[in-house]
């Protein structure tokens, strides 16, 4: 029986270890399938993105500042970026047009896009013989390059592909169909997939009909703005080409003197860097072999520094933005329907996102355009508006405010509304602070430092009896530091770009802004321009180091960043012996980069008074912009001079005779008073007697006594309200006859 029993234990784990064996062979064949199916966790992963692209040396006109800092990576949607240079030290780069760009070249800064859709892979073609290939539906729906294509599929099921760059796979058999082709850019075109050459021959006689015209705006050569139809463009060339028929609709008083045309594809004051090469051909030599229409409205222009909020936001966003109004009459917080197309040959730039918030479709750069193709443009607005732009560089004089500039309060204030609107900035940025109850301290972490900076953040918390954040480009996003100074009670900090962001601050917040040994407030002064633009309503104070003990230069930095070592002896002994910089142009003057470039010991008690009294500063009201209507019911009435000749409040018109006639004038106040915020109101009152006398009265009431010659010609009155310093508005003088 114990045989028995071992015998059936021995036949019961011989089974045993068989299935065991089975069943690890079966786990291992399963396994392997399931690799096969899945793919690697990490090798699944998508590659980096690539490098962007820098300029190298000889590819700029003037110096640029190596002032570089990094975006933090967090809650907003912008990445890590690369450098973010200065106003102090400007230039342009320009692109190698002779250069073929790979892919790796497309891509710098940041999008909020999907990033499987940014590379522009489909050419229109204009060529009958242009085929449909195949793309997968997920693929198109992907991104905003394929919104309106996916509109366009939903009303034509049958046609569900982007263009094809080739048409070598037609086969000789293929069937004649007409479709709708979707461009990258949103267009629709009909094509017949034909290879007879009559449909080819119809197809280029009706692009050889090409006529371009223009219609301009702006009486000056720098503030002209000018809109095309089928205006061309070649980036090999760097030129546009105006294809003349008698089609074309043109004056060409409108585009320059004489045979010159001038077209400013920037909005900097007296660079010539960014001048639009216009050349005019006949429209028989247009040649559709090799061409990409971008259909629809586009607006072209060329960005002077995107690596540079200050000239990013200054030269760029706020022309772009008023530019967008003037054009489409909209001034809402929707993005517009135009194509952004920049032609300047920078990389995408550090603060790229920005320009995207701006249109429904993704911007344009010449660097994704084939350098053997030429772009032509259904409509386009050629440059932006200078309405905005209130600082030149220097480029001609030293540089300054713009005299008569047009920018305004009102006019920054919608800007910035529409950018925090699109980037969803509603509240501060967390719970625990509440709007205006703290201020900034802008931070710099590579060059120009001030010195004992956590030492002045402590003092100024603990003296003022406020918070104080700490930012940087390094530390924090850039979205972030838009909504900490957004919520904020003003900024402290070091001339330099990002003092560019007061633009953001609430109407009665402060700006200090702090300055190196030798670099007067007087001289260099962007920000407080900006600060005191009519209704941007802030508070602005200087504060410059006066003690050269404070300060630490760097002359064995390179030439671009302030070095002066490269200079002689005396030439070095010079400029750091100076109090004050020299005059100089843009842009890179040894003084001016040795001198902003300093490291400063800031003097923190006198910061801190100027904090103190930057809060408790009155700060004029939003309605600054509202003014006073015209009086009403102005009356001229003649009165009895013999009983009235001893009324001491007559007022004399001239040296007039006793017994000359004495008239009353009444009027009564303008009827939006009660709209408006002021503390005084007086009333001009302007008297006129040809070959007597033409006398401005300022009163508080609203009448007044003035005797007139009796023998003159007609006296003529006006009277107009001001409330503080706001005079009435338009046609606010009201005209009284007494003969």
């Amino acid at each position: 029986m114990t045989n028995l029993h071992f015998i059936t234990h021995a036949v019961m784990l011989s089974i045993l270890a068989v299935v065991v064996k089975k069943y690890i062979d079966l786990r291992s064949l399963v396994e392997d399938l399931q690799m096969d199916c899945y793919p690697h966790p990490i090798l699944s992963q998508p590659p980096s993105p690539p490098l962007s692209h820098r300029p190298q040396p000889g590819d700029h006109i003037g110096n640029i500042e190596k002032d570089i800092n990094y975006i933090a990576t967090s809650q907003s949607s912008f990445e890590e970026s690369a450098s973010n240079q200065d106003i102090d030290n400007l230039g342009a780069t320009k692109y190698d047009s002779e250069r073929v760009y790979s892919h790796k070249d497309k891509f710098s800064g940041t999008d909020f896009s999907s990033k499987s859709d940014q590379y522009f892979e489909t050419d229109l073609i204009q060529s009958s013989l242009a085929i449909y290939s195949n793309k997968a539906e997920g693929e198109a729906q992907s991104g905003k390059y394929f919104e309106e294509y996916e509109q366009t599929k939903a009303s034509s099921p049958e046609t569900s592909s982007v263009l094809s760059l080739s048409s070598e796979s037609l086969g000789e058999g293929h069937t004649n169909k007409k479709t709708s082709e979707m461009d990258v850019d949103g267009s629709v075109h009909a094509i017949v997939t034909d290879k007879s050459h009559k449909n080819e021959k119809s197809s280029q006689n009706d692009i050889s009909q090409i006529a371009t015209s223009v219609w301009c705006h702006g009486s000056s050569e720098i503030r002209k703005m000018c809109r095309f139809k089928n205006l061309c463009y070649s980036p090999l060339k760097e030129t546009f080409f105006f294809y003349h028929s008698d089609q074309s609709v043109v004056d060409r008083s409108q585009l320059g003197k004489n045979s010159r045309p001038w077209l400013h594809l920037s909005t900097v004051v007296g660079y010539n860097g960014h001048t639009a090469n216009l050349v005019d051909v006949r429209s028989s030599m247009f040649n559709n072999s090799k061409v990409r229409w971008i259909k629809g409205q586009s607006m072209i222009f060329s960005r002077f520094k995107p690596d540079n909020i200050m000239h990013v936001l200054h030269d760029d966003i706020f022309p772009l933005h008023f530019t967008l109004n003037f054009i489409s009459g909209q001034n809402s917080l929707d993005k517009y329907d135009v194509q952004l197309v920049f032609v300047e040959g920078w990389d995408r730039g550090d603060f790229a996102d920005l320009y995207t918030l701006f249109t429904t479709k993704p911007p344009m750069y010449v660097t994704d355009f084939s350098q053997e193709q030429s772009l032509c443009f259904e409509y386009s607005y050629v440059g932006l508006s200078m309405e905005t732009v209130w600082y030149k560089y220097g480029y001609l004089l030293p540089q300054a405010p713009i005299e008569g500039t047009s920018a305004s309060g009102f006019l920054i204030h919608s800007t910035v509304n529409y950018i925090v609107s699109q980037l969803n900035i509603l509240n501060p940025p967390n719970m625990v602070l509440s709007s205006g109850d703290y201020f900034v301290l802008l931070s710099r972490k590579d060059n120009r430092l001030i010195i004992n900076e956590m030492e002045l953040m402590l003092s100024l918390s603990a003296d003022v009896n406020m918070k104080v954040f700490m930012l940087s480009l390094e530390t924090h996003s850039f979205r972030e530091i838009i909504q900490y100074v957004k919520f904020s009670r003003g900024l402290v900090g070091m001339h330099g770009s990002l003092m560019s962001l007061a633009a953001f601050l609430k109407p009665g917040s402060f700006v200090i802004e702090l300055f190196p040994y030798a670099v007067s407030p007087e001289k260099y002064s962007p920000f407080r321009t900006l600060a005191e633009l009519p209704g941007m309503e802030l508070v602005y104070s200087a504060w410059q180091n006066m003690d050269k003990s404070k300060s630490v230069g760097h002359p064995d930095w390179s030439a671009d960043i302030g070095g002066i070592s490269h200079l002689s002896s005396q030439e070095q002994a010079a400029i750091v012996a100076e109090t004050e910089v020299r005059e100089h142009l843009c842009c890179s003057d040894p003084s001016w980069l040795y001198h902003i470039y300093q490291d400063t010991e800031v003097d923190i008690p006198t910061i801190t008074r100027l904090v103190t009294t930057s809060l408790n500063a009155p700060v004029a009201s939003e309605d600054l912009r509202m003014f006073p209507a015209k009086v009403a019911n102005i009356q001229c009435d003649k009165i009895n001079s013999e009983s009235d000749a001893k009324d001491r409040n007559i007022k004399q018109l001239g040296n007039v005779e006793k017994g000359s006639m004495v008239f009353n004038i009444q009027w009564e106040p303008p009827e939006n008073l009660d709209c408006l915020d002021f503390s005084s109101i007086n009333y001009e009152v302007r008297v006129v007697q040809a070959g007597v006398d033409d006398i401005l009265f300022i009163v508080s009431g609203t009448s007044l006594l003035v005797s007139a010659s009796d023998t003159g010609p007609t006296v003529k009155v006006w009277v107009k309200a001001v409330t503080d310093s706001n005079i009435g508005g338009l046609h606010s003088h009201t005209q009284c006859l007494i003969t």
